[in-house]
């Protein structure tokens, strides 16, 4: 028999188990593979990582897929774009840029949700005609991977200059496995 403290902490239904369940597979699924569960997984990931506690599930519903926190990511889907890759470099920006700039507290994944924050993203980082030169540094989820690597490449510039080496090619198919198109480096300035 399950002791009381167990029973406490299971998941609130077998579909929230199922559902928790698929967390860890943002490990090694590629971003551009992810479905709207492993978008909510990443956004869980970055909160632990920021705040030292674990996500707070408002549990508003039995099924996941009617979830509070899932209606928030279909939300920015709609506004923004159902292209997980997209997805996942606005929830690093908003993180870098929102909570981390500017230190701010939050308990709810529904302030990444908000259609001003989302505009902006898309009038600061989405322009197609944005110009990206040699010093523009890297987004935060590409300096992630980067620095799992060891290197010391901080900007667009360095990343274009290694490109073509043998020696990086394990980086460069990590970038691309996390949704970098290699095509903007051919912009580089």
């Amino acid at each position: 028999m399950k002791n009381i403290d167990s029973q406490l902490t299971d998941a609130i239904s077998p579909a929230y188990a199922k559902w928790f369940a698929q967390f860890p597979e943002i490990e090694t699924l590629p971003t551009k593979d992810w479905r709207p569960v492993h978008v909510i997984a990443y956004w869980i990931k970055l909160y632990k990582n920021h705040y030292g506690v674990d996500y707070t599930f408002k549990f508003n519903h039995t099924a996941p897929s009617k979830s509070f926190e899932l209606l928030q990511i279909k939300k920015i889907a709609n506004m923004l774009s159902s292209d997980p890759v997209i997805l996942r470099g606005y929830i690093d920006w908003f993180f870098e840029n929102i909570i981390v700039a500017k230190k701010k507290r939050i308990t709810s994944i529904a302030l990444i949700a908000d259609a001003n924050e989302v505009n902006r993203y898309k009038k600061l980082l989405m322009n197609p005609n944005q110009s990206i030169d040699r010093s523009t540094p890297l987004p935060q989820n590409y300096m992630s991977i980067v620095k799992s690597f060891n290197t010391n490449i901080n900007n667009y510039g360095e990343l274009a200059f290694i490109r073509e080496s043998e020696e990086y090619r394990g980086l460069m198919d990590a970038l691309v496995g996390a949704g970098m198109d290699l095509k903007i480096l051919d912009k580089v300035k």
